[in-house]
């Protein structure tokens, strides 16, 4: 493998989609599996897999609904349940869903998105799930709620970050 393979297999290791075995990577889910041999072999696949937790499935749909392709952490292993490429911007969405529309953020929970974000050069973005969608940009430890975020993802980033901080 060269060493961009190496650093690409390093990342999908740390995000839960490869593990190895037998001295070789394979991939976690066996429906992501079909999904990107149907993709190597040249066949459009019917549709975008959608797996994981049920309000990981809301947000997955609504960037599928905008164009996006999401990837999602298997298991919700990591700092981040779906990453996306949305515009030339990556973003790491963390998924939370709370009956009230709040909750409450951890100052190790933080860390561990914000660390991770500036490792992988991702935007960090909070999808809240309750009655609504909401995108929060804002992440820090105590309570959010959906009041404080937005109901598209787009703005966020267009407010936020008009270039890819992999490219500074």
């Amino acid at each position: 493998m060269s060493l961009k393979e190496r650093i690409a297999a390093v990342d999908l290791l740390r995000m839960g989609i490869l593990k190895p075995k037998n001295a070789r990577y394979e991939l976690v889910d066996p429906l992501f599996k079909r999904y990107v041999e149907q993709i190597v072999m040249g066949v459009e696949p019917l549709e975008v897999l959608i797996v994981g937790h049920w309000a990981e499935r809301i947000v997955g749909n609504y960037l599928v609904k905008r164009g996006y392709t999401p990837y999602y952490s298997h298991d919700s292993r990591g700092a981040f349940d779906i990453y996306v490429r949305i515009k030339d911007i990556d973003v790491g969405i963390q998924v939370k869903y709370s009956v009230t529309g709040r909750i409450r953020l951890t100052e190790s929970e933080v860390k561990r998105i914000l660390d991770t974000a500036e490792e992988m050069k991702w935007i960090p973005i909070i999808a809240l799930v309750s009655k609504r969608l909401s995108f929060h940009k804002d992440i820090r430890p105590g309570i959010c709620t959906q009041e404080q975020g937005e109901e598209e993802i787009e703005k966020i980033l267009k407010h936020s970050y008009t270039t890819n901080p992999k490219e500074e």
